[in-house]
């Protein structure tokens, strides 16, 4: 993210392209911000908001803590659309958890909005 502070930029994780020429596509737009170095976002989860990293190497969406929403559920295995996911413990993080660039067909970048254009 450093190297391409002040870029607009488009990933494209299916076939692992960074496109810096691209317009701005349609889909959902998310205001982002960066955690320990990463572009993070903000999803609701009941009551709760999650604070998520995006990562491009995982496969799984995980969270790094049990939300409150989920306290008292056994647990489980699940999946979230095709991806399966998990609670794996990470004290000390201000970060709730990580999803899976994989999850979208496409991300752009707006470095000076500040949002991310998520398609799927």
């Amino acid at each position: 993210m450093n190297a391409l502070a002040g870029i607009d930029f488009t990933l494209m994780p299916g076939t692992g392209t960074l496109d810096i020429a691209g317009a701005r596509p349609s889909g959902d737009v998310v205001p982002f911000y960066r955690m320990e170095g990463r572009m993070a976002v903000t999803a609701r989860m009941g009551r709760e908001s999650l604070k998520l990293i995006l990562d491009a190497g995982a496969t799984h969406i995980i969270l790094f803590r049990t939300p409150a929403a989920m306290a008292k559920s056994p647990a489980i295995r699940a999946v979230f659309g095709t991806l399966p996911a998990a609670i794996v413990a990470r004290p000390g993080t201000h970060v709730d958890g990580s999803v899976p660039a994989s999850l979208f067909r496409k991300i752009y970048v707006d470095q000076a909005r500040g949002e991310a254009v998520f398609v799927q």
